[in-house]
C-alpha cells in the first residue's frame, strides 16, 4: 500500500512538473523581444477633416503600417534562443509524460505485481527460517530471486519484525525473529556454516596461541582468508587475538560450543 501511494505521489509530481515546464516554455516563446510592456508612451491625437486618430507614436506617418495584416513567420525564422527553448521544453515534457504514463497506466497490473511481490517475500522468509544465519547471496541462490530484489524483501521483512540480522566479520547473517536465537546460539550457527571456520577454531583450541601463518599452513588456505575467519570468530566471541610485537597469537574462548 505504501509503495502504491509512493507511485501515485511521483506521478502527480511529474504531471505538475510537465505543466510547469510547458507554461515556462510557452511564456518564453511568446515573450516580446522589444520594449517591456510596462513601458508606456504618451498618447498623441491627430486631427483630420473627417475625425481624430489617437496614437502612441510621436511620428504618426512612420507608425502606420498600411501593408495589411501581420504576416505568418516560419519556425525557422524565429530567433535561435526561442527555437532552443521550445525544442528543449518539448523534449523534456515528452520524457516526463512518458514516465508518468508508465507510472499511471502501470497500475492496471498492481494486483498481479503485489501478489508476485508477496510470493517472493514469503519464499525469502521461508529460506531464512529453514537456513538460520543465511546471507543475502545464499538466499538469492536458494530462491532464484535477483540479489537486489532479495535484499529489498529482506529489508521489508526486517522492518516488519519478521526477521533480524547480525553483522559479524564483515558479513550480514539473517535469522527468524525468535527469542530462541541467543548470542551463543547465533555464534554457534555462524561458525557451523563454514567448514574452514570450524577447522580454524578446532586448531586454535588444540594449539592455543597459534599464529595466522601456522593456521594457514595447517589447513592450506591463504593468510588473508585465515585473517577474515579469525575476525569473524573474534566478533562472535569464540577466540581472542593478542599482539606480541609483530606476531599475532590466537587463543580460544570456551563460551562457544
Amino acid at each position: 500500500m505504501n509503495e502504491e501511494k509512493k507511485r501515485q505521489s511521483i506521478a502527480i509530481t511529474g504531471l505538475f512538473a510537465v505543466l510547469f515546464i510547458l507554461a515556462i516554455s510557452a511564456a518564453v516563446a511568446i515573450s516580446p523581444t522589444g520594449n517591456s510592456p510596462t513601458e508606456k508612451t504618451e498618447a498623441v491625437v491627430y486631427q483630420y477633416a473627417d475625425g481624430y486618430i489617437v496614437s502612441d507614436s510621436p511620428d504618426f506617418e512612420d507608425y502606420i503600417d498600411t501593408s495589411g495584416s501581420d504576416g505568418i513567420r516560419e519556425f525557422s525564422e524565429l530567433p535561435f534562443w526561442i527555437k532552443v527553448s521550445v525544442i528543449l521544453g518539448t523534449l523534456f515534457s515528452l520524457i516526463c509524460l512518458l514516465k508518468c504514463a508508465f507510472l499511471i497506466f502501470g497500475k492496471t497490473d498492481t494486483a498481479a505485481t503485489a501478489a508476485n511481490s508477496d510470493g517472493n517475500r514469503k519464499t525469502i522468509y521461508d529460506a531464512v527460517c529453514e537456513n538460520p544465519g543465511v546471507i543475502s547471496v545464499e538466499i538469492s541462490e536458494l530462491t532464484g530471486i535477483n540479489i537486489g530484489t532479495a535484499r529489498y524483501h529482506l529489508y521489508v521483512l526486517e522492518r516488519n519484525r519478521k526477521i533480524f540480522h547480525v553483522k559479524k566479520g564483515g558479513k550480514v547473517y539473517y535469522f527468524r525473529n525468535d527469542p530462541a536465537f541467543t548470542e551463543s546460539r547465533i555464534a554457534d550457527i555462524i561458525i557451523a556454516r563454514s567448514e574452514n571456520r570450524r577447522l580454524i577454531l578446532k586448531i586454535v583450541r588444540e594449539r592455543p596461541g597459534i599464529s595466522n601463518k601456522h593456521i594457514s599452513d595447517a589447513i592450506g588456505i591463504d593468510k588473508s582468508t585465515v585473517h577474515w575467519h579469525i575476525k569473524c570468530l573474534s566478533d562472535v566471541g569464540a577466540v581472542r587475538v593478542e599482539h606480541d610485537g609483530r606476531d599475532v597469537r590466537i587463543y580460544p574462548i570456551p563460551s562457544v560450543s
